[in-house]
């Protein structure tokens, strides 16, 4: 692992367990086994960590969901695909999911451009607006749904991790879950 990996590794695991104010570069440095002058030569603030460690894991969640949602499939299972591939890497990546959430609910948030914010969401949206225009989910105002969807999604994540399920368990949970899910909104 080269040492700017290293870095954001640590702060990843520093971010989440002490948050941002609470993690000194002096820490993540020491930590990752690392100079501060070498933390600073690959970013040159704690700021531009934060941002970059925020977009390192937003593109790795959406290549993995990308990769699960491509190809000629309806809009029903597109949206199972998009459904089970989130849940999944939330769960398998819990300190980068915990991460992105410390991040999306900071002021760091700022630093992200309206466009690159909306270009991240843009898998989930084009799944829902395509479901939504085919008339596949209740007469509900779509961001009303999103919303219903996210809790639904939050609920089951908290679930499997504290209970810590089997491979067999978790899957025929979030099978499970997105059938009520389905039931819920269409």
């Amino acid at each position: 692992m080269d040492k700017k990996e290293k870095i954001f590794d640590t702060a990843l695991k520093l971010f989440v367990k002490d948050g941002f104010h609470g993690t000194p570069t002096s820490k993540i440095a020491k930590e990752a086994g690392i100079a501060n002058g070498t933390l600073f030569h690959h970013f040159k603030t704690k700021d531009i960590l934060i941002k970059e460690l925020y977009l390192k894991s937003k593109e790795e969640i959406n290549d993995y969901i990308e990769e699960h949602i491509k190809g000629d499939l309806n809009p029903k299972t597109k949206f199972k695909a998009l459904y089970i591939s989130s849940l999944n890497w939330s769960i398998d990546h819990s300190d980068k999911f915990q991460f992105i959430l410390l991040f999306q609910s900071s002021p760091f948030l700022k630093l992200i451009p309206q466009e690159t914010l909306d270009q991240q969401s843009q898998s989930y949206y084009k799944v829902l607006n395509e479901c939504y225009s085919k008339n596949l989910f209740t007469d509900l105002p779509l961001d009303y749904i999103y919303t219903l969807l996210l809790n639904h999604f939050m609920g089951n994540k908290e679930y499997i991790i504290q209970n810590s399920l089997s491979q067999e368990e978790r899957k025929n949970l979030i099978n499970t879950s997105f059938d009520l899910l389905w039931r819920m909104i269409s």
